[in-house]
């Protein structure tokens, strides 16, 4: 039997906790099917001035006490009575749902809903060749009505798979094969775009049947990275990135190297990437590259692959990072709680690193490009200073020493706070 997953609750508010509650007001309801008889076992949460859950009993009733006052959505969900989800008053999703509002130590009751059977999904999903394609992770997304959180299952191992407690409306399915699969997510029918993926139409307690997906090849990237001697291969990651909607870089893979240096990803959609290797430990002692040779994804040469293609030859060789250390004083000694950032004085907008100082008021910025920086002190009491060689600080940032610091070199500096705090805990 295919492994279903529940419906996810929305991700706009944290799953309710029936011990988080601390307000004196009450909701109540009672749930049945589209028959009249009660729904035992139904999950009914109350979303909004606080939150609440609890499961309908034998005669379909639920209560959700200790609220405080305000306002609330209620949602019902009855997966495994296979029936469709819905929020209170016979609404799909909870933007649409009806808000329900309860005043301090008040009770609401009649809070009741009729839950429609829901419909179902049925299908497989095979390779190219024809052969079964296991745990791969099929979900269904709502297209008609937005804010509705997929629902899921897993293909078992003769790569069928079933989703249910569907309500009626439109949806597009998507398939995710497993890593190292050598597939790609593809959307039914057969595509790698979302924008063109078939509509999949669904009445209310409908079952349907022969929705089967065979993924697309997987398109991939493949290179050999090189780190400076010393430097252990298992100590970089390899990532691969690409850009977001909005504009900015999502993470889609990563790996370790192997011991010669390569490194593969085989199971990419087909599409335009960035690839950067980095040393796992922030202040590690390599700079992050982007292929080819460059320390920012602005700079970066994208790697476009197509559907089944591997791009090979994409090597990264890291270079050593600098990096600046030190220690900050007070009139008494070390001084803790400082933070710690770099400024640029190549004209680059904004600042670099950071670090807060420990206990001896040490402090250690690493990942940095060879380059001049001005070294920025920020107080707990909201003032700023900035280092003034050669042991000294200043609060003008035109007056601050710029602090060169040689490619994959390390300098250390003193800065003494004239009339700071002993320590700041």
């Amino acid at each position: 039997m295919p492994t279903s997953l529940p419906t996810p609750a929305p991700t706009s508010l944290p799953t309710p906790s029936p011990t988080g509650s601390t307000g004196r007001s009450q909701l109540s309801g009672r749930v049945t099917d589209v028959d009249g008889e009660p729904v035992a076992g139904v999950r009914v949460e109350a979303h909004g001035s606080g939150l609440g859950w609890a499961v309908t009993d034998a005669s379909g009733a639920w209560t959700i006490g200790g609220l405080p006052a305000g306002s609330y959505r209620i949602r019902f969900e009855a997966f495994a009575a296979g029936l469709a989800p819905e929020y209170w008053d016979d609404a799909p999703s909870m933007m649409t749902g009806t808000v329900v509002r309860v005043a301090e130590g008040e009770a609401v009751a009649g809070l009741d809903a009729q839950l429609a059977p829901g419909a179902v999904v049925r299908g497989r999903v095979v390779d190219p060749a024809g052969a079964p394609v296991a745990f791969a992770t099929v979900s269904v997304e709502r297209l008609d009505v937005p804010g509705v959180p997929p629902s899921g299952a897993y293909t078992d191992a003769d790569g069928t798979y079933e989703v249910r407690a569907l309500a009626a409306g439109t949806y597009r399915l998507k398939v995710v094969p497993a890593p190292d699969s050598g597939l790609s997510t593809t959307w039914w029918t057969r595509t790698a775009d979302a924008a063109a993926a078939t509509p999949l139409t669904l009445a209310t307690g409908q079952h349907r049947e022969g929705v089967d997906v065979t993924p697309l090849p997987g398109s991939g990237i493949a290179g050999t990275v090189t780190a400076p001697a010393g430097v252990p291969l298992e100590e970089l990651t390899v990532v691969v990135q690409e850009a977001g909607p909005d504009g900015s870089l999502r993470t889609v893979g990563g790996t370790t190297p192997a011991a010669d240096g390569t490194y593969r990803f085989t199971d990419l959609a087909p599409g335009t990437y960035l690839v950067r290797v980095e040393h796992v430990d922030w202040n590690g002692p390599l700079l992050p590259e982007y292929y080819r040779d460059s320390t920012s994804a602005e700079r970066a040469v994208p790697v476009e692959v197509t559907v089944g293609e591997v791009v090979g030859g994409i090597d990264l060789t890291p270079g050593r990072a600098a990096r600046i250390t030190g220690v900050v004083t007070g009139r008494d000694g070390p001084v803790q709680g400082v933070e710690v950032t770099l400024v640029p004085r190549s004209g680059q907008l904004g600042t670099w690193g950071f670090a807060e100082t420990g206990q001896a008021g040490e402090f250690l910025i690493g990942r940095l490009p060879a380059g001049r920086y001005a070294v920025r002190f920020a107080l707990p009491d909201g003032s700023v200073r900035y280092f003034r060689a050669p042991s000294g600080t200043t609060p003008h940032l035109h007056a601050a020493t710029s602090v060169r610091v040689p490619a994959g070199g390390s300098v250390e500096i003193t800065a003494r706070l004239r009339g700071g705090p002993a320590s700041v805990g």
